[in-house]
């Protein structure tokens, strides 16, 4: 009968150590939701969408130009950006999805996204 109080004992120590561990060991973090796109990324993709397949490309991003509103791709093309936000988040050397439209000065970048 002895054994079994001491061993009741020691159980009930063991369980009130792990209770007081457990009071005093904070909670994990709640995982981090999976990212959502921004609406910048969701508004190019529509953009995108819109644009005729004949009127897109890919290419690897050479240099910016925002001041001339140019960008160089490789194989040394230097294309007009409609506007300094076509370029935004793109830095050289990424490689990029591009649509274009056709102006009377030619054809200018109006959408850039990274694929890389």
């Amino acid at each position: 009968m002895r054994h079994i109080n001491r061993c009741f004992a020691v159980a009930a120590v063991a369980l009130s150590t792990q209770i007081a561990f457990a009071q005093a060991t904070p909670a994990p973090a709640p995982a981090a939701p999976a990212a959502q796109p921004n609406e910048r990324t969701a508004a190019r993709d529509r953009l995108f969408m819109r644009i005729p397949i004949g009127l897109r490309g890919d290419a690897i991003i050479v240099s910016i130009d925002l001041k001339a509103g140019t960008v160089t791709l490789d194989g040394g093309m230097v294309m007009k950006i409609k506007s300094p936000e076509v370029v935004e988040g793109i830095t050289p050397g990424l490689r990029v999805e591009y649509g274009v439209e056709e102006t009377k000065a030619g054809l200018v970048i109006i959408a850039m996204r990274s694929i890389s």
